[in-house]
């Protein structure tokens, strides 16, 4: 993989886990989005995360 890409998904992934961390520390859970509680989308995020991550 060349440092390009692999710098851009070092970046990208700061900025997820950044994103991650001001959900965690700021919504309530239980608001419902797009039909569904946040904790739901934040449940998906991180088995997302887990799959294309750690068993790509």
């Amino acid at each position: 993989m060349s440092k390009i890409l692999v710098n851009t998904i070092i970046d990208q992934t700061k900025i997820l886990f950044f994103n991650f961390s001001v959900a965690l520390k700021t919504c309530d859970m239980d608001y419902v989005l797009c039909d569904m509680p946040i904790w739901k989308h934040v449940y998906h995020m991180l088995h997302s995360i887990d799959q294309w991550y750690i068993n790509p």
